[in-house]
């Protein structure tokens, strides 16, 4: 079976739950389309624990785009390291990604960590996938954490994919129309209810797209979709109401 799930935030209890939940096995195959740090309360241990699966498969959300934009790599020398650390712009993404987009537990506990595990942090965020195609029987899927846009199939022509797609929301005419011809999207990035309450801990399904941020970090639920059949499993949050 192939799974789907978004926007995990550091909910390191949630996730175990739902893998109980849908009995996934070696067999299996689970792709998480961005934003498993940060916000929750275990992002690092989190995100180790999905870079040791081998058939788990994480595509870049914009916080992992975040945190690897305020990464040094590990393997600097020292003068490049001091000419860097105080730059202007390496302030400013650390500002955006711990200050105002809840990076701090996923900072410190990324700085408690040896030499080796940081780099195998910064070496595996940095060779993540922004988009993946899949093809199941008769249908074609895009996941992709926030907005594939309409211009989609031509920037994957191309091989150009800006980081808008990570930060873009489905919304406005977006959210009811079919965005890439033949295909169904699945997209994270905004919490379901702030489309409605009455979608509140749901997934979206609309036009050939699946919204599968539930807001399981802001105290609503996690999400999965298995693309085989098109049952949906959910976990209920852990963590208290912020929306």
């Amino acid at each position: 079976m192939i799974y789907v799930m978004s926007d995990l935030h550091g909910c390191l209890s949630e996730f175990k739950k739902m893998l109980n939940k849908i009995s996934f096995s070696d067999n299996d195959i689970l792709y998480i389309i961005g934003d498993v740090i940060d916000r929750g309360p275990e992002p690092i241990k989190l995100l180790q624990f999905i870079m040791n699966s081998k058939n788990i498969h994480l595509i870049m959300g914009n916080h992992e785009e975040m945190m690897l934009n305020c990464l040094l790599s590990p393997s600097l020398s020292s003068e490049e390291r001091n000419d860097m650390k105080y730059s202007r712009d390496l302030q400013m993404n650390r500002t955006l990604w711990i200050l105002y987009n809840g990076g701090e537990n996923t900072a410190k506990d990324y700085n408690k960590l040896s030499y080796r595990e940081q780099k195998d942090i910064y070496d595996y965020l940095r060779l993540l996938k922004k988009v993946e195609n899949i093809q199941l029987k008769e249908k074609k899927y895009i996941l992709v954490h926030g907005s594939p846009g309409k211009c989609l199939e031509e920037k994957l022509k191309r091989k150009v994919l800006s980081s808008d797609i990570l930060w873009n929301r489905i919304e406005g005419e977006d959210f009811y129309d079919d965005l890439v011809s033949g295909y169904e999207v699945i997209a994270g990035h905004t919490p379901t209810i702030e489309y409605g309450k009455e979608y509140a801990g749901k997934i979206i399904e609309i036009n050939h797209k699946y919204l599968i941020d539930c807001g399981c970090v802001f105290g609503e639920s996690l999400g999965c979709i298995c693309l085989d059949n098109r049952a949906q499993y959910y976990v209920r949050s852990e963590q208290p109401s912020e929306i």
